[in-house]
């Protein structure tokens, strides 16, 4: 394991963010894939953000958008995902009547 004191930590990026989209939660690793969230998404017409799949292959990482948001009620926080591959997650505002946010989830 590399020393942290020392420096020898290499920085590589096997991964950019296309467009607009901005990271809006931690990673969760599950099977050697990585899923996340964007608090935008790639393109004015999903404004609202996505929830993404990032799948290795050889030393780069591949999205597949699982789901896109609209409006203003885009994911804010960590995915939690449950033992059958759903994913939980919760958004700053949302719609109804009050609009506080949501817990939303998205399966397979």
């Amino acid at each position: 394991m590399p020393d942290l004191y020392t420096g020898t930590w290499t920085q590589y990026v096997p991964f950019n963010f296309p467009g607009r989209e901005i990271p809006s939660s931690a990673l969760l690793e599950s099977n050697g894939d990585f899923y996340g969230a964007t608090a935008t998404g790639a393109t004015y017409s999903n404004a609202g953000g996505s929830v993404f799949q990032l799948s290795p292959n050889y030393q780069l990482l591949y999205e597949t958008v699982l789901h896109n948001f609209e409006g203003p009620a885009g994911p804010s926080g960590n995915l939690l995902m449950s033992k059958n591959g759903i994913l939980y997650g919760t958004t700053v505002s949302g719609p109804g009547l009050a609009g506080f946010g949501t817990v939303y989830r998205i399966k397979p």
